[in-house]
């Protein structure tokens, strides 16, 4: 049994949450795994940061953690992402091709337990405090990517990378997906004006 953790901060992402957790919920439950949402009150460091924090303690219990973002809505429940990942993996995401280059996105993230010391070597880098993806990345730095001019490319094969699984692009579908893939996970990253009633017409649609 895996563990499902969400987080979020702030009256907004309550109202998200109270649309997508009870979604993620019936999912865990569904699949025999655990789930828990955290809502962090007010963090030293901007709110992103605390997933790492989340995802870790959750590690302390669990073998493995799927992270989801408060703005992921399980549009498709039947298939169990767990079992979606093959042996010998550490962590797991979906890779999208944007007009911001190559970015692997951690709002679906798979994380294994020998994942606990590069998150926390994550957790205490602060070269990456206020950058826009935060806690991504640090994380991404680690896997051999890097930012230039606003584009992100993977430029070394780390040890991290290697041991990374790239999922199908169904489980996190966000808006710059082409519309062929039917979305298990949709994504309301990138979203800003109107997020919740976008949200609402994922849950719904």
């Amino acid at each position: 049994m895996g563990a499902i953790v969400t987080g979020y901060c702030g009256d907004e992402w309550r109202d998200i949450a109270a649309i997508t957790t009870p979604l993620m919920k019936k999912y865990a439950s569904r699949h025999g795994h655990s789930f828990v949402a955290y809502e962090y009150g007010n963090p030293q460091r901007p709110p992103s940061w605390q997933k790492l924090l989340a995802v870790a303690s959750e590690l302390e219990e669990s073998d493995e953690v799927l992270w989801l973002d408060t703005d992921v809505v399980i549009v498709d429940g039947t298939a169990d992402i767990f079992r979606d990942i093959p042996a010998g993996k550490i962590q797991a995401m979906v890779r999208h091709t944007t007009n911001e280059g190559d970015v692997p996105n951690a709002g679906v993230w798979y994380v294994t337990r020998s994942m606990l010391g590069t998150l926390m070597a994550c957790a205490m880098d602060d070269r990456f405090l206020h950058h826009r993806w935060w806690e991504q990345a640090a994380m991404l730095s680690r896997m051999g990517f890097e930012e230039e001019g606003g584009i992100c490319r993977h430029v070394i094969s780390t040890p991290l990378f290697l041991g990374t699984h790239w999922l199908d692009e169904s489980w996190n579908v966000w808006r710059g997906s082409p519309s062929s893939i039917s979305p298990r996970f949709a994504h309301a990253c990138g979203v800003v004006s109107g997020r919740l009633d976008y949200i609402r017409g994922l849950a719904h649609a």
